[in-house]
């Protein structure tokens, strides 16, 4: 078994970790967060179906007479 390919092996991915490690000033870059057209209708239209009743009694009480 020859031990010096190993340390030769060794040596090649220890010098990949090291220029991983480089900051970089993508770091100061700030997520952004925007809702499209299309999103923004479905939300009011969410709020809509929240506000109206389950039951529409308008309906329901001529059907119970």
């Amino acid at each position: 078994m020859r031990i010096e390919a190993y340390s030769q092996v060794q040596q090649l991915y220890s010098a990949q970790k090291t220029a991983k490690t480089v900051k970089t000033d993508k770091a100061r870059e700030v997520d952004r967060f925007q809702l499209s057209s299309v999103g923004k209708d479905l939300q009011v239209g969410k709020a809509a179906l929240k506000e109206t009743p389950d039951i529409r009694m308008d309906i329901v009480e001529p059907l119970k007479q």
